[in-house]
């Protein structure tokens, strides 16, 4: 069972959904964050600079949340 989970949580993180998507789910940022390290390797220690860049549906989210604006930033 658990590597169904596994296989679930990095086809999500795959996804890069438009931010709408997950609105109404807000426990799939625990998902994408909290559980990161183990389940698709993502090493990154977000912050609100390489969140700007990185173009993955978490990035996505706490674009929206921190800036009003979904898309990667064109720095």
């Amino acid at each position: 069972m658990t590597n169904f989970f596994t296989a679930l949580m990095l086809w999500l993180w795959k996804l890069n959904k438009p931010v709408v998507d997950f609105q109404k789910k807000w426990n799939i940022i625990h998902l994408f964050y909290g559980h990161k390290g183990y389940t698709y390797n993502d090493t990154t220690d977000y912050d609100d600079q390489n969140i700007r860049m990185k173009n993955n549906s978490f990035s996505r989210i706490a674009r929206w949340i921190m800036y009003d604006h979904e898309e990667p930033f064109k720095e």
